[in-house]
């Protein structure tokens, strides 16, 4: 049988490098590994099967990117980390309180908007749930008596 050079190979996102030490398994079977650059620049090793099936995509840098857009509903949590704290700790400190459209983040700011940098979410009437019309944020002095 013949042997495959995959040297300089393109396969999805990455590039085959060189043949590398083989594989051993407990068996002792011996398997091709390749030493692969992905288009993200990480280098890896991978065995030959998964190339030549299309099973190996990258480096796992797809996979991760994948699972962040998955895990990712809004991306403003970044944006707004004081925002997005202070809904957190409203959604966990008065549950069933909240009015539904405020469960989400997007919907919160968009009622809200930015606070200022000192700044804490309070209700007006402490009877009425967190919503739009009885929120406001409220600016903390920084003089210190």
């Amino acid at each position: 049988m013949k042997r495959l050079n995959l040297k300089g190979r393109q396969f999805n996102t990455f590039l085959i490098l060189q043949e590398i030490e083989p594989h051993v398994e407990p068996s002792g079977r011996k398997r091709r590994r390749y030493l692969c650059l992905c288009k993200c620049g990480n280098k890896f090793k991978s065995l030959q099967t998964p190339l030549l099936s299309g099973s190996t995509k990258s480096c796992g840098c797809f996979r991760k990117k994948k699972l962040q857009s998955l895990a990712t509903k809004h991306g403003l949590s970044k944006v707004y980390p004081k925002e997005y704290r202070a809904w957190c700790l409203m959604r966990h400190r008065h549950k069933g309180e909240i009015s539904d459209a405020w469960l989400r983040f997007d919907v919160f700011m968009a009622d809200m908007g930015v606070g200022q940098i000192k700044a804490s979410l309070r209700r007006s009437n402490r009877k009425k749930m967190f919503s739009k019309d009885n929120c406001y944020w409220l600016q903390h002095s920084s003089t210190k008596g």
